[in-house]
């Protein structure tokens, strides 16, 4: 199965931000009112954290949190 099927885009608020395990994200990007967050799995990251809305990346938006993003 191909890595960009199953992972998502999670945008959090800073509180939310700060209850996620570091090792339950890949990459981060702190924007001026949230935090964009990379996850591998939307499912299993929605379930855990009760995230509503976890967008589907495009391989670009995947390369932009890895160039621009932090772990």
């Amino acid at each position: 199965m191909n890595y960009w099927i199953k992972c998502g885009i999670a945008k959090i608020s800073k509180e939310q931000f700060e209850k996620i395990d570091k090792n339950d994200y890949l990459r981060y990007k702190k924007n001026k009112y949230e935090y964009d967050v990379l996850v591998e799995d939307r499912t299993t990251f929605k379930t855990k954290y009760k995230i509503e809305v976890i967008d589907k990346p495009r391989i670009e938006d995947i390369m932009i949190m890895y160039v621009k993003g932090e772990k």
